[in-house]
């Protein structure tokens, strides 16, 4: 079904939960978080192929099909995420982004830092510089990648319109009729963020859009700016596209990411940032591959089916859930010894306010009638070579 969620100064915020109705699957599920590129939507053929191979897997899918024209803003984002964890407690979440949305993905994670309940994150053909991607799409030899960035982008502005409840009905139609009059993405970007009502601080105050419309709008060059206003120039140099760059900020991620790239990609180019900074954390796992084209990684003569990434993208959180199940079921394990004190042999840690200097702690042990944590306490772990030694298994037929 859908979750409706209340976002911030939007009207809603749609989830497309790909559970089904009579979901027999424990509490403890994974849940992952997918999240589509620029202009795209829930039903784009790249997430229902992964979000089909993630409930294959047993895995829950949660889509997070937002509407806000700003890829810096992840307060949307880390309101959805705090919303599924409160429902799906002890889930580990894990959040997978494409293109434009890997931009609003990575800035969550540096923003938030350690503070995240994801386990860890993937980025597929992910933009880090908007600028520099958005240069060198229109550059491109091929003149088919800027006009597809160009529609993408009106349909992200579109949709920001339709939800923006800061906008009025008449406001709207001037947005539609002059902004998306604009040929050049990031002329279009320039405008279309200028011309947006400003918060003073982040939670009260809100200038009326009309008067920054009437302002500025009307009076746009060919090249985005104000021939005779200073303001402008001003508000698109101190724009977030230009001063919070997700390149920037690459230290700050503290959980596990996973950034696939493909060399060939014609609209977010390998080359729109510098690897090494993103490569000096050592949370994050950079992925190239020669071929895979934006968003694609398609194998064989037919491009349908699983792809590549998505198998990549896959086998990698099956590893991180097994390197966390394994490290929770011995840190789980020992805590439970340690503190069960019914279980015989368990040691618990020693109270400070049993040791002294005349007695050994081995003594305060015993005399307080706890004795050494034996193997016999623990459970079982088994091995693929522990079971190759246990001889070949017998079945046993049961029958009513």
């Amino acid at each position: 079904g859908r979750l409706i969620l209340h976002l911030l100064r939007s009207k809603v915020a749609m989830i497309k939960q790909t559970r089904k109705k009579k979901d027999s699957a424990h509490w403890e599920t994974p849940v992952l978080i997918l999240i589509h590129g620029l202009g795209d939507h829930k039903d784009i053929p790249y997430m229902k192929r992964f979000a089909r191979m993630c409930l294959q897997h047993g895995w829950k899918v949660a889509v997070y099909s937002y509407w806000r024209f700003d890829f810096e803003e992840s307060r949307d984002l880390h309101l959805l995420i705090k919303h599924i964890e409160a429902k799906n407690p002890g889930s580990p979440l894990i959040a997978v982004a494409w293109s434009a949305g890997a931009h609003m993905l990575i800035r969550y994670l540096q923003k938030i830092g350690e503070d995240t309940p994801l386990v860890c994150a993937i980025c597929q053909a992910g933009c880090y510089d908007f600028i520099t991607a958005v240069e060198n799409v229109t550059t491109n030899e091929n003149t088919t990648y800027p006009m597809f960035l160009l529609a993408q982008a009106q349909i992200g502005i579109r949709r920001h319109l339709r939800n923006d409840k800061r906008i009025s009905k008449e406001e709207r139609r001037k947005f539609d009729s002059i902004l998306l009059s604009e040929l050049h993405p990031m002329n279009l970007f320039n405008r279309f963020y200028c011309a947006l009502p400003r918060d003073d601080d982040d939670t009260n105050g809100v200038d009326r859009v009309g008067d920054v419309f009437l302002r500025d709008i009307r009076h746009l060059g060919h090249e985005g700016f104000l021939s005779d206003g200073e303001s402008f120039k001003e508000q698109v140099a101190t724009a977030a596209w230009y001063t919070s760059r997700a390149i920037d900020n690459f230290q700050k991620i503290k959980v596990t990411t996973l950034l696939l790239h493909a060399e060939d990609d014609p609209v977010v180019g390998v080359d729109h940032v510098d690897w090494n900074r993103i490569k000096s954390n050592r949370n994050v796992i950079v992925s190239h591959t020669k071929r895979g084209g934006h968003c694609a990684w398609h194998e064989g003569f037919v491009p349908v089916g699983d792809t590549w990434g998505d198998r990549v993208a896959t086998n990698f959180v099956s590893t991180v859930l097994e390197s966390h199940a394994q490290t929770h079921f011995i840190i789980g394990l020992v805590h439970r010894a340690m503190a069960n004190l019914s279980i015989p042999g368990a040691t618990p840690p020693l109270p400070l306010s049993l040791k002294h200097k005349n007695s050994s702690n081995s003594d305060l042990y015993q005399s307080n009638g706890f004795t050494n944590l034996t193997p016999s306490t623990m459970a079982r772990i088994t091995s693929a070579s522990d079971l190759a030694s246990m001889g070949k298994p017998k079945l046993r037929y049961m029958h009513s």
